[in-house]
């Protein structure tokens, strides 16, 4: 049935509609809560596992997309079985010690090798800013002195070409002027390959951050939003929004508080020996990262990068049911929030507040200790030129420019390119094999046994690299215990 148009002359019949959705808008509040769930995602993922110092849980706000996450990570727990998303962009790690390659998969190294930004050290920064300076200024001597003579001459010009001639030469100056200090504080050159040394500090594990501006930005705005929803209880004594804004905050923290997270982010086996390995975006990249771990006998190791870049994984049955039981009540909410009849306002508020942390947390960059790396630079090299980059990181660590030739030059390399690889392998080998043969040469000491007294004449007697002598006349014995003590008297 068609329905009856308006009488003429009442167009309130069209507007009462409007004017109640701008007054309480109900209905948009149940279409915002099923949107934005890989942002959420994403957020939880940045935030997930042991917070800094006595803090353990996930500051991610409650916002519209949750009830979309909850169905996602319902649909993640019973099928592949992974709660992170996955990496937003390709990277790779390369083990110098090996050259073995394999692609990153782990979330917080993506995360890491992103957030990135190579910085010179000090004395080459302050040799390029004098470059930068010894360039300019000869450029503007070099424009000065056309100027000057372009004014000597001015004489025989009229004088509107004289005032042309100037104002230009100023304009000139000026835009060289800038352009000089714009280099010089541009300290990170755009061309280039550079790569940065790192040391993993032995006093911090990987996997336990540090707090930041994010971290502490998200419990500002979940208490921001718990204090919003309290205005509605003393205004009009609605206490819906704060029963609905706590409930959805408590579930928000549960979602984030699975311990698959944790598990998840950091699957990886301890040290057992040294590691070196190297980080970068691949080929075409600009930046690489070169991170040696040490390894420390009868104490907590940190965990193997190489490892942990395969994103191993670490589901727990536990999860599922959780997922369920979560999905559940977020369906709950939903419902009540549907019902609502007053205030809306400041529902659709605390949801946009929420959203917002959301969005900031999923994409802001943070430091190397706030994603649980723990890192210590050392030193930072940087060419134009990317084979002459990697020669100067082999200068540095052994195989961390050899290791990514293949990475960097998939084509193959010039003929001195060739014999520099060449004559480096050689050396190693060398090397090697003399290390080898200075070991081999080595004699072992064994212990003897506990019942045997060993008697030697006296005179000169080396035993552990320092040597002793009888100094009393005629022969004289001395006798050695099994710990290697003097038991006659004997100096030295």
């Amino acid at each position: 049935m068609a329905p009856v148009p308006a009488p003429h002359g009442e167009p309130q019949v069209y507007f009462s509609p409007i004017k109640t959705q701008w007054e309480n808008p109900t209905d948009i509040l149940s279409i915002l809560m099923i949107i934005g769930g890989d942002v959420v995602q994403r957020a939880i993922a940045q935030l997930a596992g042991p917070g800094p110092g006595p803090l353990s849980f996930t500051p991610v706000a409650f916002s519209f997309g949750w009830v979309a996450y909850a169905l996602n990570a319902l649909l993640s727990a019973v099928g592949d079985g992974r709660l992170l998303p996955s990496p937003e962009s390709d990277a790779i790690l390369v083990n110098a010690q090996n050259g073995y390659l394999s692609k990153v998969k782990s979330w917080p190294l993506s995360r890491l090798i992103r957030d990135h930004k190579p910085q010179f050290d000090t004395e080459e920064r302050d040799q390029r800013q004098t470059l930068d300076s010894n360039v300019g200024g000869r450029s503007r001597n070099s424009r000065a002195s056309e100027s000057n003579k372009s004014t000597s001459s001015g004489s025989r010009r009229s004088p509107i070409s004289w005032i042309s001639h100037t104002c230009k030469s100023l304009r000139i100056r000026s835009t060289s002027t800038h352009d000089t200090t714009s280099e010089a504080n541009n300290t990170i050159s755009q061309n280039g390959l550079h790569i940065t040394f790192y040391d993993t500090l032995p006093d911090k594990c990987i996997g336990s951050p540090d707090g930041d501006w994010v971290y502490y930005l998200s419990l500002l705005v979940i208490t921001t939003q718990l204090v919003i929803s309290i205005v509605p209880v003393v205004l009009h004594g609605n206490w819906m929004i704060l029963i609905i804004t706590a409930g959805g905050t408590v579930l928000a923290l549960c979602g984030g508080a699975l311990p698959q997270w944790q598990a998840e982010k950091w699957k990886a086996r301890e040290l057992h020996k040294d590691e070196i390995v190297c980080l970068t975006g691949g080929n075409g990249s600009q930046s690489v990262m070169v991170i040696t771990s040490k390894y420390k006998e009868h104490a907590s190791n940190s965990l193997r990068l190489a490892d942990l870049a395969n994103g191993r994984d670490a589901r727990l049955r536990s999860t599922e049911w959780a997922t369920i039981a979560l999905f559940i009540l977020w369906l709950v909410l939903l419902l009540t929030v549907e019902g609502l009849e007053a205030d809306a306002w400041y529902s659709l508020a605390l949801g946009a507040l929420g959203m917002i942390q959301n969005v900031v947390v999923a994409g802001a960059e943070r430091s190397p200790g706030a994603l649980g790396f723990h890192l210590e630079r050392r030193v930072h090299v940087h060419d134009e030129k990317v084979f002459k980059s990697l020669q100067k990181a082999e200068k540095i660590q052994r195989g961390a420019g050899i290791s990514l030739i293949p990475v960097f030059f998939p084509g193959g390399l010039r003929p001195d390119e060739k014999r520099w690889l060449e004559e480096s392998q050689a050396e190693y080998a060398a090397n090697d094999v003399a290390a080898r043969n200075s070991s081999a040469s080595v004699p072992k000491v064994e212990r003897l046994p506990s019942t045997t007294t060993l008697v030697v004449p006296s005179g000169a007697v080396s035993m552990n690299g320092y040597e002793s002598r009888n100094r009393g006349e005629g022969p004289s014995l001395s006798k050695f215990s099994t710990d290697g003590s003097v038991r006659s008297s004997m100096t030295g």
